[in-house]
């Protein structure tokens, strides 16, 4: 029997009564939780020791803290501003601040990244899982209660929508009933979550306990990050390995929104982007180079739906769709974006009916085979069907148009398909697993029209992160030619991948779901895994000899993406994958890589570095960036900053930067010589310099003056 509460204060002893003093929590991943149930919950614990909470989750996300001294003075404003009454996590907050009680753990299968560096106690309690293998992972530990965001659709209460969070529950929900346990399934509405269709979708009796109260706080919106001109290189080298018609998966940062932005670029401005990839060069593996703008169009599954995605949903770039039925994806594969043609191989192979009836046509619409809003109606219902009268009913088409629902002759198909099909409009282009994004990304969600709002399913992560069990033969026939394409922190010479932990163990983020993309790329027919990868960090190599913690097994390398070159190491000898790999690296570790190649017998001794790959250096980069300034953007999509946020964070990391050298000492020094122009004057008052007090705030604010 479902209940409702409007009172949070009682969440605590209601629970205590109804499933004792052990309480193992599932909430999901982002901005799925219901954050001020999980308050409850966790105050309540923190003051009864004999509560012995267990929070499994993943990716808890907080207003970030803005820090101290110039770094709050520049960062305090715009956490106001952009994040708003978002309403923070307490267990998030006490364990940054190593506050969290004995009785209380949070488990967490994927990290913020860097969020956990240095703290033991999100270090001791994370968990290492594949997304996939979540669900069974968190129903092993004992979940017994569910907390979850859901939106509303008012003009259908009975049901709601899991909307930007499937990804575990559903296969959780599954996993514990059918080992007889009946967790407690708290729910939420969230005013500002997006109604997504497909498995979101659920009944609203799936809840035990409804908090009778519209959540109004803002969700968690991720501010964009600026994509470096590394970024746009390795995001452009990129974009070059997505054929037309493919399946695409992307992961969420700088890497991708480049990589998403460069295939908007080549289907808007072909010319341009043509351009930009010819001045670019760099080794390519023997890869041929997709370059053509995209005619059939994209197909996206993946586990995350953000920026990125969106945008290409919108630029057209992402318009491919696949029916969510075996033997109808054959026929749409089949037609060639033919209506009438897909509509005689429907009928060939016995999936249309000689008679359409209300129940046929609302299974077509359910595969999107029809458009929302095709109906039945009787033949009489208006006047002048010509033939369609007199034999019962006619099929009434989003458009308007009436034709015969009678599909028994070869003039009636037709009719069909001229005024029923719309081969632009068939089928889904988007499955994900969860949705996380800017503050302009779920305005445009909820913006988007129902019908094309319906072309984004929503499931579970055991379907778009493998070839799930019973609907193999489904995910091949959708994702062809796919390309998952994934970032990595560092690469071995040898072809393994470094993603998610630094060598002494310590965890930065997770596996996610790169694992099983990388070797669903390996699996299907035409697939290839993309690892995009920074060639360096700090002026360290990230392409090294070898690495005590690795993400991906050398035998899973594939195609690899820096800003000076792809590699492909698919296939490829331990030789040819060292040499690959170097072809792509920063030429000042050229001979070192080199060097200790050659001592581990991997190549030959008398082998050198090609004269060619000597051009792998930075400064060639800024030269490929002012060629083609119209699309190297620092925010391909929304800038959450005013320009003088922008100017600062600039000014203070030139400052940072340059004090690391001597050179960059004395640089700093001769700013300090004179005064700051009366035109920074608002910049500096941003961070309380406009009048310096004292010798060091006079020279402070000469230094930034000068970077500005």
């Amino acid at each position: 029997m479902t209940m409702t509460t409007t009172s949070l204060a009682g969440l605590g002893l209601w629970l205590r009564e109804r499933v004792g003093t052990r309480w193992v929590v599932a909430t999901p991943i982002g901005v799925g939780k219901p954050n001020p149930a999980l308050n409850a919950v966790y105050q309540y614990a923190r003051r009864h020791a004999d509560i012995e909470l267990t929070v499994c989750t993943a990716l808890s996300l907080n207003r970030p803290s803005p820090g101290k001294g110039l770094r709050q003075r520049l960062l305090g404003p715009f956490v106001e501003r952009y994040y708003g009454e978002h309403v923070d996590l307490d267990f998030v907050a006490d364990r940054a601040r190593g506050a969290l009680p004995e009785n209380v753990h949070v488990v967490e299968f994927y990290l913020l990244s860097g969020s956990q560096l240095g703290n033991p106690r999100g270090q001791r309690d994370y968990l290492s899982s594949n997304y996939t293998h979540a669900a069974r992972d968190l129903c092993a530990r004992g979940v017994n209660i569910l907390l979850q965001l859901y939106a509303e659709d008012r003009a259908a209460p009975e049901r709601v929508s899991l909307s930007c969070n499937p990804d575990v529950t559903l296969e959780l929900l599954r996993l514990l009933r059918a080992s007889g346990r009946d967790p407690v399934v708290i729910g939420q509405a969230h005013e500002d979550l997006p109604y997504l269709h497909g498995d979101a979708e659920v009944p609203r009796a799936i809840f035990d306990l409804h908090i009778d109260e519209r959540a109004h706080y803002p969700l968690f919106a991720v501010p964009a990050q600026p994509v470096s001109t590394v970024d746009h290189l390795i995001g452009l080298r990129a974009s070059t390995l997505i054929p037309d018609g493919a399946t695409l998966q992307v992961g969420i940062g700088a890497l991708a929104d480049a990589l998403c932005h460069w295939l908007g670029v080549r289907q808007r401005d072909n010319a341009g982007y043509r351009a930009a990839v010819a001045t670019a060069g760099g080794a390519r593996g023997g890869v041929e180079a997709e370059l053509a703008p995209f005619a059939q169009g994209c197909y996206a599954s993946t586990e995350l739906l953000m920026d990125g995605l969106l945008a290409l949903l919108e630029a057209g770039v992402l318009r491919r769709g696949v029916i969510d039925d075996l033997d109808w994806q054959a026929v749409l594969d089949d037609a060639g974006g033919d209506a009438e043609r897909f509509v005689e191989l429907a009928w060939e192979r016995g999936l249309l009916p000689e008679t359409l009836g209300a129940d046929e046509v609302a299974a077509l619409v359910e595969l999107q085979v029809l458009a929302a809003g095709t109906r039945i109606e009787p033949a009489d219902a208006a006047p002048g069907e010509g033939d369609a009268r007199g034999r019962g009913e006619v099929l009434v088409c989003a458009s308007g148009e009436r034709v015969s629902a009678h599909l028994d002759s070869a003039d009636a198909r037709a009719a069909f398909a001229a005024h029923a099909i719309a081969m632009d409009r068939v089928g889904v282009l988007v499955h994900a697993g969860f949705a996380l994004g800017s503050r302009r990304f779920f305005e445009r969600l909820r913006a988007l029209p129902e019908a094309e709002r319906r072309r984004i399913f929503m499931t579970g992560v055991d379907r778009v992160n493998q070839l799930a069990p019973g609907r193999e033969a489904l995910s091949r026939a959708q994702r062809q030619r796919a390309r998952f394409v994934n970032t990595c922190m560092k690469m071995t010479l040898t072809g393994a991948a470094v993603s998610d932990t630094l060598s002494d163990g310590q965890v930065v983020s997770g596996v996610g779901g790169q694992y099983n993309f990388v070797a669903m790329g390996h699996a299907l027919p035409g697939g290839r895994s993309v690892l995009m990868l920074r060639s360096t960090r700090g002026g360290d190599s990230n392409i090294v000899w070898e690495y005590a913690q690795q993400t991906i097994p050398r035998h899973l390398r594939d195609l690899v993406v820096t800003e000076y070159g792809i590699a492909d190491l698919r296939g490829k000898t331990d030789e040819e994958c060292v040499k690959a790999l170097i072809a792509i690296s920063d030429a000042s570790v050229h001979e070192r890589l080199r060097r200790v190649a050659v001592r581990h017998g991997k190549l030959a001794a008398d082998w050198r570095v090609p004269m060619a790959w000597s051009g792998n250096r930075r400064a060639r980069l800024d030269t490929l960036r002012r060629a083609h300034a119209q699309h190297f953007v620092e925010f391909p999509g929304e800038c959450p900053f005013t320009a003088t946020e922008r100017a600062l964070a600039g000014a203070l990391a030139d400052v940072d930067r340059l004090r690391r050298s001597p050179a960059g000492l004395l640089a700093l020094a001769r700013s300090t010589l004179q005064a700051a122009p009366e035109a920074q004057r608002e910049a500096l008052a941003r961070l309380g310099l406009e009048r310096p007090q004292g010798l060091r705030e006079t020279l402070l604010a000469r230094v930034i003056a000068g970077r500005l």
